[in-house]
């Protein structure tokens, strides 16, 4: 079962549609035990969704792709 970090480091995996069957698997268990990558994921989706929606950014995936990982920090959930 993955870690949060390792739900972290995987996200944009996910939501791209790009994890292995396994890797899909054994994140939707970590999601269904730890609210806080739960929250993370949703969050994760709301943002993607909302950059999506600017026709500035629907043209420049690389600009889409940068805001996305300048952001992500604030969401890292750090095992204890």
């Amino acid at each position: 079962m993955f870690s949060c970090r390792d739900v972290n480091d995987k996200a944009d995996l996910l939501a791209g549609h790009k994890l292995s069957p396994l890797d899909r698997l054994q994140l939707h268990l970590h999601l269904l035990i730890c609210r806080n990558c739960r929250h993370f994921i949703n969050q994760f989706e709301q943002t993607r969704q909302i950059l999506s929606s600017r026709q500035w950014l629907q043209h420049d995936a690389d600009a889409e792709a940068e805001i996305i990982k300048k952001f992500s920090h604030f969401f890292v959930k750090r095992d204890i």
